[in-house]
């Protein structure tokens, strides 16, 4: 998986497959937390291992949200379903007359393909920086329980790549690392300042 690529699968799965995919990862994060202290002359490599591991446990499928203005774009470029798109996929533009103009500098035109992040991008409303820091901060040692327990709590976004420029507090969003803030609570403190309204992505069904 490409650095800082989030993982995403297509909405058809099941709560138990759901679980059942997201065990040998869980393991893996118990087993990085527990060789912290071999990794104490190399903190980069402990933190990116462990940074990418979080990325890719599977969230609840009502934890994917998007913007009002991300839907309104996709919305008038495709009638894919954005939900199985992600990083470098190229989307396939057939729904547009001519051009459009997107930010400052997209421009993308009809009957021609475009990567996902050039447009879009997955923004952690609860940032992975943060989720780790949780898990470190734990007060007993980690089980499976525990570590799915803390990483069902993430939220994810479906943004435009232009209202990601907006936003200005990247991590250290709360300060009592003992559990995850409701999410709510971090839209109305970091996305609705900047112009940024997040809904369900399951509400564009």
């Amino acid at each position: 998986m490409t650095k800082n690529q989030t993982a995403f699968y297509p909405v058809e799965m099941s709560e138990e497959e759901r679980i059942c995919r997201n065990k040998p990862l869980v393991d893996t994060i118990i087993s990085l937390l527990d060789a912290k202290k071999v990794f104490k002359n190399n903190p980069i490599q402990f933190g990116y291992l462990l940074n990418q591991a979080v990325r890719q446990y599977i969230i609840p499928q009502d934890h994917w949200h998007i913007s009002e203005a991300a839907k309104k774009v996709w919305d008038s470029i495709t009638d894919d379903d954005i939900r199985k798109f992600t990083f470098q996929q190229q989307i396939d533009i057939n729904k547009l007359d001519d051009t459009m103009e997107i930010g400052e500098s997209i421009i993308i035109e009809e009957g021609k393909k475009t990567p996902f992040n050039k447009i879009f991008i997955s923004e952690h409303i609860t940032p992975v920086s943060d989720v780790i820091k949780v898990l470190e901060n734990h007060q007993s040692p980690l089980c499976p329980d525990d570590v799915m327990k803390i990483l069902d709590k993430m939220h994810i976004a479906r943004i435009l790549q232009s209202e990601n420029k907006r936003i200005t507090q990247r991590n250290n969003r709360w300060t009592d690392f003992s559990d995850i803030p409701d999410y709510k609570q971090l839209v109305d403190d970091f996305y609705c300042p900047a112009g940024i309204h997040i809904v369900e992505l399951k509400c564009i069904e």
